[in-house]
């Protein structure tokens, strides 16, 4: 008898002792999502044919074959699926790394924004055509600017200048 994909998945699951809810879980997807994929209503994407077989520990052939044994030749099969393990488990640790990163770069990121350094209490000077005060001798005395805050601005007039040269 020809079984579909999702009964391959679900005979894995019950000999495996594994709750759909955690299939789903380490999958990162709702359980709808994965009852879908079981009862045919969506295609499974690829890669999560990958990740599923990984999980259940058998070989994506075996899960889009219904569950019919594919090996021809024990040896070669069994290199075949030591490889593809292999290979998704290194993809999904890549991955994973990747998302650490991509966690951190963000942080990093969002410390250095502008709204973040204004919050932290600096400001920033405007001349009053618009353009960013960076040293004294952009302004004059009796000129007006715009201080702008983490929260509102405030219109100024300078009364003063000196230069200070950094580096």
């Amino acid at each position: 008898m020809t079984r579909t994909i999702g009964e391959a998945i679900e005979g894995r699951l019950h000999e495996m002792k594994i709750k759909p809810e955690e299939l789903a879980t380490v999958l990162d997807v709702p359980l709808p999502t994965l009852s879908g994929w079981l009862w045919l209503k969506n295609d499974i994407p690829a890669q999560y044919i990958l990740k599923i077989a990984h999980v259940l520990r058998c070989t994506p052939t075996y899960l889009l074959s219904g569950g019919e044994d594919d090996r021809e030749t024990p040896t070669k099969s069994d290199a075949i699926e030591d490889l593809i393990r292999a290979t998704v488990a290194e993809v999904l640790r890549q991955q994973e790394a990747q998302k650490r990163r991509f966690i951190h770069l963000t942080a990093k990121l969002d410390a250095l924004s502008p709204l973040k350094v204004l919050a932290r209490g600096y400001s920033v000077v405007l001349t009053e055509e618009g353009r960013v005060v960076q040293r004294a001798e952009q302004v004059s005395v009796g000129q007006q600017v715009t201080v702008k805050l983490s929260e509102g601005s405030i219109t100024a007039s300078v009364l003063g200048t000196q230069e200070e040269r950094h580096g």
